[in-house]
């Protein structure tokens, strides 16, 4: 008596459904399955150390026979984060050069999650702007974090972004101004014209003073671009002494808030209490 098979579109469904875990058994199980199984494991590539990173590069990208697999990437995680905080131990100086190796590899890419990244060890290669560039379809960034050489490096890699419209900003740094912020000098006297043309912000800014003012010089620049005229949604989450109290979360907008409120639709303020740091 034969044995009875399910037709391929349902079993394609159903491997679709199937969580993360599951998926390396299901390519097992037979030929058939296979096809589905990777489409569904590279459809979410999570990336949580130097080895497997590695792997990624030597087993896909090198490799004639799987390097197919590539455009199947919807979304990318380069993030050893474990349960808590971040880890003290950042992300190896090999994994920046992700964008630049993955260039042409990746062209259905709509989200990128990058977290405890050391940018500033690394040198910025001269052609980094024009190779983000081609990442056409990324729409969606997360920096969660990330330590950059200059804020200049930051807004040149957010500008260089042609699609990008959400935007998710947690912690990290970059050396502070030592001037006051200038609004004309950040965005080159460009008002509404540049990239990034964001419908969605979220901003989370860790304890201390000088993280405050990083996220004021990063809001200060984005009122010069065309995000004040296309924001919709706007989440900001700020750790804050009891005695600063709401006061402190416009204090890191200033002068540029009104600007972000053309267009929003939904708008959420988080204040946690702590003691200040550095």
């Amino acid at each position: 008596m034969p044995v009875p098979q399910l037709p391929p579109e349902l079993t394609d469904r159903i491997i679709l459904a199937v969580d993360r875990g599951t998926l390396p058994a299901c390519a097992l199980v037979c030929s058939s399955w296979l096809p589905a199984s990777r489409y569904a494991m590279f459809r979410f590539v999570h990336i949580r150390s130097s080895v497997s990173y590695e792997l990624l590069v030597s087993r896909v990208l090198s490799s004639e026979s799987m390097k197919h697999h590539l455009p199947d990437v919807r979304k990318m995680v380069l993030w050893n984060r474990k349960e808590g905080d971040f880890p003290e131990d950042r992300i190896p100086e090999s994994w920046p050069s992700f964008f630049q190796l993955f260039a042409a590899h990746l062209p259905n890419l709509t989200t990128v999650v990058l977290g405890t990244t050391n940018w500033d060890q690394r040198p910025t290669h001269p052609l980094t702007s024009l190779v983000l560039s081609r990442f056409i379809s990324v729409r969606h960034l997360e920096l969660r974090g990330c330590n950059f050489p200059s804020f200049g490096t930051l807004r040149r890699a957010l500008s260089a972004l042609p699609s990008l419209d959400f935007l998710i900003v947690e912690g990290g740094s970059w050396p502070v101004p030592s001037a006051e912020l200038s609004p004309l000098l950040l965005g080159n006297g460009a008002y509404g014209s540049a990239r990034p043309r964001l419908s969605t912000l979220h901003l989370y800014t860790h304890p201390g003073p000088l993280n405050r003012l990083r996220t004021h010089q990063l809001v200060t620049w984005l009122s010069t671009t065309a995000t004040p005229t296309t924001l919709h949604k706007l989440q900001f989450m700020e750790h804050l002494p009891l005695e600063v109290g709401c006061r402190g979360l416009l204090d890191s907008f200033g002068p540029s808030f009104p600007l972000f409120m053309r267009n929003i639709s939904a708008l959420g303020f988080s204040l946690i209490a702590s003691d200040e740091g550095d």
